[in-house]
């Protein structure tokens, strides 16, 4: 896998990510790595790993019990003692859309998330921890060394003819850190439009540090006992906000600040995938955080609550330099 990037950061796509939040940087990844990583999402997919979640499977678990038979999803995502982390306390709210329905009612692909996929494929774990990836992640945050953020890289699938959204939201929530280094790294497979669902990002969003709620990935439903600020009202008000997204090809990266808002449709493609894998960094300042709606880590971190990432490297693995 080749470790160099093919261009430097210019100044400009710098200066981007620190005011919108989010940049695509074209033409900057080597295709080897990305043919690697098809090849490693191919073989998680083939057998999946306890992390696999079929995000489609949970929603039809939510909205219609009798259409599920052998329910796939990790643990990580349920908790039926509990409302929240409850497949039932979404009913009637999973996101769909309506331009995959209208081309098939019949056909639908199913939706895949699979998490720590690095601790699991030496490809994955080249890709997260000796590519480019870690010096794009030190350059944009402006940090000295770079840390991998636990079980925070993610693979997402979404076949032709997914109907499920990716709900609005904010990584932030989502993991047991705080600081403002932190850097989210999304590497595609495959050509990526609207039609396929390419990922759409309100502008600016990361700017004054509000934490938003954390909700189901697929459904806008949040917990009650989530105390962060409500996520702005985007879907099916698209035009009033200030939203951006990129038509990418393999070998481009869209990186986005782990604090902006970010959501995207369903595949309304007949015939093309959308393959990638988002992989979460962070910097100098990154410190232990345990958040109680973030999904558990795998082993608890050794170092308590406001401690530098740098004392647990098992956890947070230095990348860089």
């Amino acid at each position: 896998m080749k470790r160099q990037l093919l261009r430097p950061i210019t100044g400009e796509e710098i200066e981007t990510y620190k005011r919108d939040g989010v940049v695509c940087l074209r033409g900057i990844l080597d295709l080897s790595c990305v043919r690697e990583l098809e090849a490693a999402i191919a073989d998680l997919m083939a057998t999946p790993p306890a992390s696999a979640v079929s995000l489609t499977n949970l929603g039809l678990l939510a909205d219609r019990p009798e259409d599920i038979s052998g329910f796939v999803a990790g643990d990580l995502w349920r908790n039926s003692t509990e409302e929240w982390g409850n497949e039932g306390y979404m009913r009637g709210t999973v996101l769909l859309d309506e331009r995959v329905a209208e081309i098939d009612k019949e056909k639908r692909g199913h939706f895949w998330s699979i998490t720590g996929s690095w601790r699991q494929d030496e490809r994955v774990r080249e890709l997260a921890t000796r590519s480019p990836l870690p010096e794009i992640a030190a350059q944009l945050m402006e940090s000295r060394r770079v840390f991998l953020c636990g079980d925070g890289d993610q693979i997402l699938v979404k076949p032709p003819l997914t109907r499920e959204k990716t709900a609005w939201h904010q990584d932030l929530g989502y993991d047991h850190l705080a600081g403002s280094q932190r850097i989210a790294i999304r590497v595609p497979c495959d050509p990526e439009t609207l039609e396929t669902g390419t990922v759409r990002y309100l502008r600016g969003s990361h700017r004054d540090g509000t934490e938003y709620k954390v909700n189901y990935f697929i459904s806008n439903m949040t917990s009650p006992d989530d105390p962060a600020a409500a996520l702005p009202d985007i879907d099916g008000h698209e035009a009033e906000f200030d939203l951006v997204h990129f038509d990418v090809e393999p070998g481009d990266l869209v990186v986005h600040h782990i604090g902006t808002v970010h959501g995207a449709g369903g595949n309304a493609s007949p015939s093309q995938q959308r393959r990638a894998i988002t992989i979460r960094y962070c910097g100098d300042d990154a410190v232990y955080y345990p958040r109680p709606l973030a999904p558990p880590v795998n082993t608890p971190p050794k170092i308590k609550k406001g401690a530098s990432v740098a004392g647990d490297p098992d956890i947070f693995p230095p990348v860089y330099p």
